[in-house]
């Protein structure tokens, strides 16, 4: 057998596996070290540190700052007017109302339709500039009524519309045709019903299927409805409500022409008539 020398005195060399792992795993937790810090460099951020969420913050602090001066400010006048702090004259010329008829601005408040609840010949008149689908509209209804019933001998409320809403103003035409049908009391049979179960009279379906129930012609008011008869009184409530100043919002209110907005409490709908009745009272 011939020796070869060479690779008799040469080493075969093998691949060292060890070092491979070894590399493979470097690699390895090198690209995780790498991921980490890609991450760490753009963290996750929760929705109030992203710029919609700065955004609905800051509009959500400006309706807060709305809601606490209103809150105030009726917080404030309820106390003046149980503490007798504030008189009639000073409140309108808090208002702006100094320079003002309030005849006249009774007649323009008082509209043309004919339904109300209270008295024929009223000292004070209460007119509300409301909508239908309106939440504060709906608040208020149990209070303007407590003030109504308990003065009915002089005080006379009509409701007028401003239909803002979605849906609000077919509601509005449907009650002032269920009037055309049974007057009076039509009106309020459906102006109770649209205000007390908001939401559930959303097609004109669902508005005749009441009519039926409340005992009204629902062809009658179908074919009311679809001729647009009432909807001349819709466009004179808004015309006089731009001739009154304007109407920002619902409920609004008239009271003997002076004109205030929001859910007013019970106390002050009952200072304005104990004042607004007084033999030297701002007429």
């Amino acid at each position: 057998m011939i020796n070869n020398p060479t690779m008799a005195n040469s080493k075969i060399t093998k691949p060292n596996n060890s070092r491979l792992l070894s590399s493979s795993q470097e690699a390895g937790w090198q690209n995780r070290f790498n991921a980490l810090v890609q991450a760490q460099s753009h963290p996750y951020k929760h929705w109030y540190q992203r710029w919609w969420g700065k955004i609905i913050i800051i509009l959500l602090g400006l309706v807060l700052i709305v809601l606490i001066i209103f809150i105030y400010r009726t917080i404030k006048l309820t106390w003046q007017i149980k503490t007798n702090k504030i008189s009639i004259n000073e409140l309108l010329l808090q208002e702006g109302y100094q320079n003002l008829d309030p005849k006249e601005w009774i007649a323009l408040s008082k509209g043309p339709t004919p339904y109300y609840l209270g008295t024929t010949s009223p000292k004070v008149l209460i007119v509300e500039y409301g909508d239908f689908n309106c939440k504060h509209c709906r608040v208020i209804y149990p209070v303007i009524r407590e003030v109504v019933e308990n003065n009915r001998d002089i005080v006379q409320y009509v409701w007028r519309n401003w239909p803002g809403q979605e849906g609000s103003e077919v509601l509005a035409q449907a009650a002032l045709c269920a009037g055309e049908q049974a007057g009076n009391l039509g009106f309020w049979a459906f102006h109770d019903q649209f205000l007390l179960n908001q939401g559930q009279y959303a097609t004109t379906s669902q508005i005749l299927n009441l009519a039926k129930e409340l005992g009204f012609s629902d062809t009658q008011l179908q074919n009311c409805l679809e001729t647009n008869r009432t909807r001349g009184y819709l466009q004179k409530d808004y015309i006089d409500a731009i001739d009154l100043g304007g109407v920002e919002g619902t409920p609004t209110w008239f009271i003997n022409g002076y004109k205030f907005t929001g859910e007013l409490p019970e106390d002050f709908f009952n200072y304005m008539i104990q004042q607004l009745t007084q033999p030297n009272a701002k007429q």
